[in-house]
């Protein structure tokens, strides 16, 4: 499958059979307990390439393809999107699987994730910045590395951005 889009993964019983365990796991886990959150699939696929060394380069660095890493930092929903305004309880998460086989790893590509107490807009939904967060995050992001077929999961106001692979793995 080298070289199309990552939609592809898609077409194998594979992707379906780890995506229904991790849905049925989630209906039945204590992570969302009674917390009335639906679980409603909305799947997207990413690959990661790794970057060639500058001189073996045979197209712009900066040029994307359909289901490229996703690097720029971004909240999926505002707070006030994913919170119930009367209890702050979460009523959305966003789920994240690795299914290459090495796992998801600082060095290969993990989902980044910034914590709410870096975040200084994170529960300022009706703050103008408050979904263009790149100036006002503060520190580094914790590095979320998954084994094979592990999920990932997260508030989707958090501010989160897929890590580039190295060179080197």
């Amino acid at each position: 499958a080298a070289g199309l889009p990552p939609v592809f993964a898609l077409v194998f019983d594979e992707t379906w059979l780890l995506l229904s365990l991790q849905l049925r796991f989630l209906e039945r886990s204590r992570v969302l307990g009674d917390s009335g959150v639906e679980i409603r699939p909305d799947i997207n696929c990413w690959r990661l390439r790794r970057p060639l060394p500058a001189d073996e380069a045979q197209e712009p660095a900066m040029e994307r393809h359909p289901g490229d890493n996703f690097p720029e930092r971004h909240r999926d929903l505002r707070y006030d999107q994913c919170h119930d305004p009367e209890t702050d309880a979460v009523t959305a998460l966003s789920v994240w699987v690795a299914v290459n086989p090495s796992g998801a790893t600082a060095g290969n590509g993990a989902m980044r994730c910034v914590p709410i107490d870096r975040d200084p807009l994170f529960y300022c939904a009706d703050h103008p910045d408050h979904m263009s967060t790149g100036e006002t995050v503060r520190g580094e992001p914790d590095v979320l590395e998954a084994p094979a077929g592990h999920t990932c999961m997260w508030v989707p106001s958090l501010v989160h951005f897929g890590g580039n692979m190295r060179p080197d793995t």
